[in-house]
């Protein structure tokens, strides 16, 4: 006889067993979980990559040796680069000589910057020629335009022997406040590819610099440590 309580019991059964899952439901479920975690994969990845291009990296070259520098610190680090290029280019011995006379009477040559607007930036690495021992004209000019904008520098000379020092001074003065970091390295050194690692831990040390909970100032990094 189908009594009250035997429903009831049957139906205590019934909440407590377990659904039985069919191949195709186990598929089903299986599916769901994997989108779920690839979307959290894609969300995570895309916080990360927000959090990358906080930082540009500014290069002007001329014969290409600085761009090399640029490229391979992008390419370690996943920042973006813009370039400045002059719209006037330069070549031969006439093209050296100017480079000289730029730096040596302070000229700001005509210029064109081919990337995004640096205030969207929390920080910026400059990567930059020395002529006759000071900053790069086409360099100098790009500063000189965006002293109100520019947000934390960081700084890389490339250079045959000498002249990063005068570089960073003048850059501060530019943009009135000192980089956060400064590096300098030699034609020697990039064409060899020795650079890389000091590259690599340069940039390492302006990430951690930005970071959110830095309070990593001018004078407790320098360029010694690269």
């Amino acid at each position: 006889m189908f009594t009250h309580a035997r429903a009831s019991a049957l139906l205590q059964i019934n909440a407590a067993a377990p659904r039985a899952q069919t191949p195709l439901r186990r598929r089903l479920i299986q599916r769901k979980a994997a989108t779920r975690h690839a979307a959290y994969i894609d969300v995570s990845m895309n916080t990360v990559g927000a959090a990358m291009n906080k930082i540009l990296v500014v290069v002007y070259s001329y014969t290409g040796t600085s761009r090399k520098v640029a490229d391979l610190l992008c390419s370690q680090q996943g920042w973006p680069m813009a370039e400045i290029v002059e719209t006037r280019p330069r070549a031969g011995a006439i093209g050296s000589l100017q480079c000289v006379l730029d730096s040596v009477f302070h000229r700001h040559p005509r210029f064109r910057y081919d990337g995004p607007p640096v205030k969207n930036f929390d920080a910026v690495v400059l990567v930059s020629p020395i002529w006759a021992q000071r900053l790069a004209g086409p360099m100098r000019s790009f500063l000189s335009t965006r002293r109100n904008s520019i947000p934390d520098v960081s700084v890389i000379s490339v250079m045959g022997g000498r002249g990063a020092p005068n570089a960073v001074a003048e850059i501060s003065r530019l943009i009135g406040h000192a980089p956060i970091l400064e590096a300098a390295f030699t034609t020697r050194e990039v064409d060899s590819g020795s650079f890389a690692t000091r590259l690599e831990a340069f940039g390492t040390a302006v990430r951690t610099a930005e970071g959110p909970q830095s309070t990593v100032r001018p004078t407790l990094l320098s360029p010694q440590a690269f």
